[in-house]
């Protein structure tokens, strides 16, 4: 454990306070107590036997945290949660014109209003941005100038949004800064039907005071304004009312203060008040005198008010994501304190802002500046740096900022303490035991309005159809690729071992770049430096449903960089008493080159590998009986060059809309050579023959594949589509030799293409649900020549697809959607129905469970159905059932997560599912279709956790899963049973290589002609990389370790009838046995976000 680096001690009248300014908790403790309270907190370690209770409490309020802790990435998290969220806080100044002139006031005053044309724009980006923005609180801020002074504007546009609002489920409310000498009952009366709910009104000073600062002729400014105060009082009772006092060394009289407002303001209202103590901005802070500001703040909350002084410990509201101000002469500006004319932006007829030029201080925060003295200063989480305004006119100057205050200390040291003072007015005691040194007087405070912050912070949205997670520092924290940030999210594994990344086991994952498809693995190996978010889609529907989960890294805005990859691996293993020394290798470079306007990525590897496996086998069939003989197991030989060549582009035409062009070239060439020694006997003869057999087989093969896709943005509609062509040139030569005697030379050549295209339409509605549809389709051709014989296959597939997805609150959120499939090959016809539904219960970010159900029906085809048989070999006779039924499957899954333990259950019924079945008739092998009913239950369980060690990290992850499966047809049932599992454990030290040893084991237990059979898997590895060059390079060694001999062997059943038959069994840890990878990897990134005008702060990986 170590100190917070913003704990504060003050003194604290006989006392001292102890504040933190990120948890915003503080404590009091008597003057002796003090240097050991100081002592204990920044040593907690040396202290953690005798004061463990205490140090508990500690860590809970933030005082210390873990070692691990980077406060400056829970500052970040604070600083986004309070500007990022939906709520939308749109500011008007409806007149620039005002009833009095107060001598502080920054504006000049003129009779400017919002035109009639200005008015229906507002109102118009109102029902823009509400639902475009998935807004669900929506605030109207009136400001001035005097807002009453152009009230039916006021209340035109309010009563638009409230009824806005209400049609569309969103909250919403008003309110105003005003003088309040223009309040009376008829325009409370209305304000109350537009859900005013706070209302601030400025006093300044005394009555005599007061009147001085504004001046209305005949009358008194102070008694109409106190006066409004207790008729908002009556007509609005729920409303808060801010009572401002803007101070200076003239009027700062507390007693005469306080007694002129208990005259006009009676005691059950004063109860109602937030009095509101801020010194004028002119006004020197050396000049106060503090023992005033005591002595005013004591008296008010004796007097029932609620007492607040100096600024709060939050960012300008101008920070907020969804913030803007409306002027009266109907520009638009980020911040309300400008100059009308000075306003950067403008409402389209349509209600969308357009900015005249860039305003910095949009896209960049406090945090962004590297060398700002706000980084490294201890009152950053109460303070949050200079105003937006202020880093504006910094960014452009192309300077870093700079505190702005003369005396930070004398400044936040006072607001800490009034802080300090204004909540222990109003808290509560939490009481604990601290040993020897608990005093009556030593207690910890905490304020009863502020939300606890929890030091990982909230950086994950749930919306409908997905969730989106922001990527932080502390999440990219000691990670470089996309693959390495990944794996850090709920459910999501990675293996160093196989340097793999994988979702509840399966490494079925789709990855999409700003929602582009590309190819491979090619956006896993990013460096995520370039992303700021990722949209996790877990149950994909229509053309990703054949993926387990898709991932959509979203790119940074105004991003450039560039990104290179370059990669070389090998493969070694000695020679056995069979076998000769293998090597394989795979050399791999990618360049990716990304601007604001367009993105550019090359790509090329080349890949050698070979491949030797001996295994055993057995065939039977109606002319003879053949299997292998001892210690002439067969002898699998292939070698293979693959050179692999693509460039993808990316082109944004404007802000929503978006044309990628993709192509790829693949060539390829092979040589397979078989040979085998077995034992051959015939019926009726009781001789058992030695046979020969050699084959070989020339593979060169040739591809071409070109995409040209669309993304766009219309309204609140999200449209894209691809079309894809695909063709694939190949020739073949096989030959196959008998005991030295040629039987066939056979040369191919082959012709494939394929073409595919989709159109996917989506539409987020009001953020609560979003809906999607789309349609796919795609057309292959198969030709093939052999020995001057052409043949040729057509089959085309069109798919109907649509979704509906919905959160129902903040924790619950479900899933509809359904496909047709139209499949048709040459005369063939096939249709396939399939619905889907999915619900999901997150208990918390750590915590939830999912429950997913689909049905599908697929129907029989003509093949299927057909009668008339053809013979596929010499001894196999394949014909259709006429009887043939729809077959229906159902699939249910219940998925249950914690921070490092998954659980998986699925339970999948088939009835009358369509399947493959081989009988024997009349001395014959049929092979026909069969309605078959199934039903299995799979079973998983996910662990991963990570240990800190003295001198490391352990980190232990692994699965384990258990699979059943039952299938009834014509009366016999046939059972299957298998598990898998594997386990890692990975030890990693600063500054040294990372081990991990990985295991994985799996058996397989199903019937046959002889009764059960068992088979099954073994693979154990050890694992030594390490990153250098600061994570730029890795070097890796994988050796995998020898284990029992037979262990690593995987047999296989194909077929088993009493007149046909085919039996085999790899022996993969032959296979296997001492091999060696070595592989190398360097990689470089380097990027930065620019805007028109400014380049700010470079970053690289």
């Amino acid at each position: 454990m170590k100190p917070s680096k913003y704990n504060i001690c003050l003194p604290y009248d006989d006392r001292f306070v102890i504040f933190n300014g990120v948890t915003k908790r503080f404590f009091l403790v008597s003057s002796q107590n003090k240097e050991a309270f100081l002592r204990i907190l920044s040593t907690p370690d040396e202290y953690k036997e005798q004061y463990a209770p205490f140090l508990k409490q500690m860590a809970g309020e933030g005082f210390i945290i873990e070692d691990d802790v980077d406060e400056l990435e829970v500052i970040k998290l604070q600083y986004h949660d309070l500007t990022h969220d939906n709520s939308y806080k749109l500011m008007i100044l409806p007149t620039y014109a005002c009833n009095v002139s107060c001598w502080y006031c920054t504006q000049n005053h003129r009779n400017m209003q919002l035109s009639d044309d200005d008015v229906e724009r507002v109102k118009k980006h109102i029902a823009y941005y509400l639902p475009h923005n998935d807004i669900k609180r929506f605030q109207l801020a009136w400001f001035g100038g005097e807002p009453l002074l152009s009230f039916h504007r006021v209340e035109e546009i309010a009563s638009f949004a409230k009824t806005f609002c209400q049609e569309h489920s969103i909250s919403y409310h008003n309110t105003i800064t005003t003088n309040g000498t223009l309040l009376s009952r008829r325009i409370l009366e209305k304000m109350k039907d537009l859900d005013f709910t706070f209302f601030q009104i400025t006093v300044d000073g005394t009555k005599n005071e007061h009147d001085k600062v504004k001046v209305i002729k005949g009358k008194s400014a102070y008694e109409m304004s106190l006066r409004n105060i207790c008729l908002i009082s009556e007509i609005l009772p729920d409303a808060e009312i801010c009572l401002r006092y803007n101070y200076t060394t003239g009027n700062l009289k507390p007693d005469a203060f306080i007694k002129d407002l208990e005259q006009y303001l009676p005691e059950n209202i004063r109860k109602r008040i937030n009095l509101s103590v801020m010194k004028v901005w002119q006004e020197d802070e050396n000049n106060i005198d503090e023992q005033k500001i005591d002595t005013l703040v004591n008296s008010a909350s004796e007097d029932q008010f609620q007492v607040s002084v100096g600024q709060g410990f939050s960012p300008c509201y101008v920070d907020s994501l969804h913030f803007n101000s409306v002027f009266p002469n109907g520009r638009i500006g980020k911040c309300d304190n400008l100059d009308p004319e000075q306003a950067q932006g403008h409402l389209t007829e349509t209600g969308e802002i357009v900015w005249d030029k860039d305003i910095p201080a949009m896209h960049f925060t406090i945090f962004d500046d590297q060398e700002s003295e706000c980084q490294s200063c201890k009152y950053l989480p109460i303070c949050y740096g200079p105003c937006p305004k202020e880093r504006n006119e910094v960014f452009l100057q192309g300077n870093h900022l700079r505190c702005r205050f003369a005396d930070a200390d004398r400044l936040w040291n006072l607001n800490i303490i009034y802080y300090c003072r204004h909540f222990l007015s109003i808290c509560f005691l939490l009481l604990f035991s601290v040993g020897v040194l608990a005093q009556s007087n030593d207690s910890i405070y905490k304020s009863v309005e502020l939300k606890d912050v929890v030091i990982k912070g909230k950086n994950v949205v749930h919306y409908p159809d997905k969730d989106v997670w922001l990527i932080t520092d502390s999440l990219r924290h000691n990670t470089y690729s996309v693959n390495e940030l990944v794996k850090k999210l709920p459910n999501f594994q990675y293996s160093d071992a196989k340097d793999e990344l994988s979702y509840l086991g399966s490494n079925n994952i789709l990855f999409l770049l700003d929602g582009k498809k590309k190819k491979g693995k090619y956006i896993g190996e990013l460096a995520n430096i370039r992303f700021d978010k990722i949209e996790i889609i877990e149950h994909p529907t229509g053309k990703y449903e054949d993926y387990q989960v898709v991932v959509n890294l979203i790119t940074k805005d105004n991003w450039k960089g560039y990104d290179v990859r370059l990669s070389n691996s090998e493969y070694i293993r000695p020679s056995s008493p069979y076998d000769e020394l293998l090597t394989s290798f795979n050399t791999s470079g990618t360049y990716t080159y990304t601007l604001p306007k367009y993105d550019i990525a090359v790509h090329y590897d080349y890949d050698h590998s070979n491949r030797h496996q001996q295994y055993e086998y057995r065939t039977k069939n109606t002319s003879y009986i053949e299997q292998t003989i001892d210690n002439e197991k067969p002898t699998d030989i292939f070698y293979k060059n693959k050179h692999d060549f693509w460039i993808d582009t990316d082109f944004n035409l404007s802000k929503n809309h978006s044309i990628s062009f993709k192509y790829s070239l693949w060539k390829s060439a092979s040589h397979t050579y078989f040979s085998k020694t077995v034992e051959r006997l015939y019926p009726n003869d009781d001789k058992g023959y030695i046979v020969n057999v050699d084959s070989k087989q020339h593979y060169q093969g040739t591809q071409h594949i070109g995409t040209i896709a669309y993304q766009g943005k219309l309204k609140t509609w999200d449209f894209s589509s691809e079309l894809t062509y695909e063709k694939l040139l190949n020739n073949q030569t096989n030959s196959y030799t008998e005991n030295t005697q040629e039987l066939y030379y056979t040369p191919f050549d082959n012709t494939k293409s394929y073409l595919f295209w989709d159109i996917n339409a989506q539409n987020k509605i009001y953020r609560k649900a979003t809906l999607n549809m789309g349609y796919t389709t795609v057309r292959r051709k198969y030709e093939s020549i052999s020995q001057g014989t052409i043949s040729e296959t057509n089959s085309y597939r069109h798919s109907f697809y649509a979704s509906f997805s919905m959160s129902l609150n903040e924790k619950l959120r479900a899933k509809v959607g359904g496909q047709f499939k139209n499949i048709r090959e040459e005369k063939d016809i096939q249709n396939i129905l399939a619905l889907n539904a999915s619900i999901e219960y997150h208990f918390n970010n750590n915590f939830f469970c999912d429950l997913y159900y689909r049905n599908q029906t697929q129907f029989p085809n003509q093949q299927q159905l057909n009668t008339n048989g053809r013979w596929i070999n010499s001894c196999l006779y394949m014909v259709g059932n006429p009887h043939l039924k729809a077959g229906t499957r159902h699939l249910a899954d219940f998925l249950f997560t914690t921070p490092h333990v998954t659980f998986v259950s699925s339970f999948n019924y088939t009835g009358n599912g369509i399947s493959q079945i081989y009988k024997d008739q009349g001395g014959i092998t049929l092979l026909t279709y069969e309605n078959v009913k199934s039903w299995e239950n799979s079973n998983s369980l996910f662990l991963q956790h990570s240990l800190n060690l003295s001198k490391g990290e352990l980190e232990l992850k692994g699965y384990i899963k258990f699979i059943t499966s039952y299938s009834k047809w014509n009366g016999n049932t046939q059972k299957t049973s298998n598990w898998s599992g594997d386990i890692e454990v990975v030890y990693r030290m600063k500054n040294y290589p990372t081990i991990s040893i990985f295991y994985a084991k799996a058996a397989y237990k199903q019937p046959s002609a002889q009764g059960w059979t068992t088979s099954g898997t073994d693979r154990c590895c050890l694992n030594i990389y390490q990153y250098m060059l600061n994570r730029k390079l890795r070097w890796n060694i994988t050796y995998y370790i020898p284990i029992s001999k037979g262990l690593n062997k995987y047999k296989e059943v194909y077929i088993e009838t009493p007149t046909y038959s085919y039996y085999s069994s790899l022996n993969t840890y032959e296979e296997e046995k001492n091999m060696i990878t070595l592989s190398l990897t360097y990689r470089f990134a380097k990027g930065k976000q620019v805007n028109k005008r400014n380049t700010v702060q470079s970053i690289q990986n």
